[in-house]
């Protein structure tokens, strides 16, 4: 089963997006408000309504054999800041959907998660893990994470820059 992410819609392919007072808004914001107002929702509701029962099933059978479900926080080091200032660049979205990619099934589906520091790459940038729990498990996920940090100090170091 493979999730498609939605955020790589092209918002100018869509007509009759709102408009919204931007003054007052960093600029990134603007932009993932942007793909957010312009997704083609019309064309997907039903999808994503079969999509969203067919992993919360599947997910309930995963859970029948375990606690919480340890995945990658992203699928690659932390990016650089100027791999992801592109927001006018006609790669944002790709770029924004390379980033959440690992983050979005929990989402989707409304399970808790949280991600946290597990380490560095070879390049030293910093590298995450994602936890994600079952529905109303979010008591869980926080003792987890707190007896990971207690046990390790990934999340007091930093990148030299």
């Amino acid at each position: 089963l493979a999730l498609r992410p939605a955020a790589v819609a092209r918002p100018s392919a869509r007509r009759g997006c709102p408009r919204w007072r931007s003054h007052g808004h960093a600029p990134h914001w603007r932009s993932r408000r942007w793909s957010g107002l312009c997704l083609p929702a019309t064309r997907d509701v039903d999808a994503l309504h079969l999509g969203a029962a067919v992993l919360q099933t599947r997910m309930e059978e995963v859970y029948t054999q375990v606690d919480v479900v340890l995945v990658p926080g992203t699928s690659f080091p932390a990016p650089l800041i100027t791999e992801v200032d592109v927001e006018d660049s006609p790669g944002f979205l790709q770029v924004l959907a390379g980033i959440t990619r690992c983050t979005q099934p929990a989402n989707y589906l409304g399970q808790p998660a949280l991600v946290l520091p597990m380490g560095f790459s070879a390049d030293g940038l910093p590298l995450s893990m994602q936890l994600i729990g079952r529905p109303f498990g979010e008591g869980r996920l926080l003792r987890l994470a707190h007896a990971y940090q207690r046990e390790t100090d990934w999340h007091t170091r930093v990148p030299a820059l």
